[in-house]
């Protein structure tokens, strides 16, 4: 199973939201493991609120310390 871990929603207009959250894709081994990042836009219609659009990444590793 996958979750997402929503941070706060934003929401830009009465019937647009943003939102950003945290995801690990589990791979075979550890090394294969991976800590995502993702961001949904979401639309609201008559049915309810959707995913208009959604954004994976897999953030930077921190630049190494000066010396």
């Amino acid at each position: 199973m996958r979750m997402i871990a929503v941070e706060p929603v934003r929401i830009l207009a009465p019937d647009v939201a943003l939102t950003d959250g945290r995801y690990r894709q589990e791979g075979r081994t550890e090394a294969e493991t991976r800590a995502l990042w993702t961001t949904i836009t979401l639309q609201r219609t008559p049915g309810g609120w959707k995913i208009a659009a959604i954004r994976n990444m897999l953030p930077a590793a921190p630049p190494a310390a000066k010396k």
